[in-house]
């Protein structure tokens, strides 16, 4: 079973039709994820649509993270496969 499918609505805390974005519970303190409610099992599986709504979150999330917690700056990354440090995969939904 996925674990973000088990996420409830009050873990969401943005959101932007074909993505979400939920805080991860690890530190630092503002960590989030930005997800695609489509199971893809990597960014490269992203259409044109669900890549614009992850940019729109990612600028969405930086202000609220600059109003609540006025970062020095911040790391945006991907971890693909397990030699990239995946640690959870979720099928391609068919």
């Amino acid at each position: 079973m996925c674990p973000f499918c088990v996420s409830t609505p009050e873990d969401v805390i943005l959101e932007a039709g074909h993505c979400y974005a939920m805080w991860t519970g690890e530190a630092p303190e503002g960590s989030a994820m930005v997800l695609p409610r489509r199971h893809l099992a990597s960014p490269f599986d992203l259409d044109s649509d669900e890549w614009a709504a992850t940019h729109g979150l990612l600028v969405a999330l930086r202000e609220m993270l600059d109003d609540m917690f006025a970062p020095d700056g911040y790391n945006i990354g991907w971890n693909i496969g397990a030699v990239g440090g995946q640690s959870c995969r979720t099928s391609i939904a068919t």
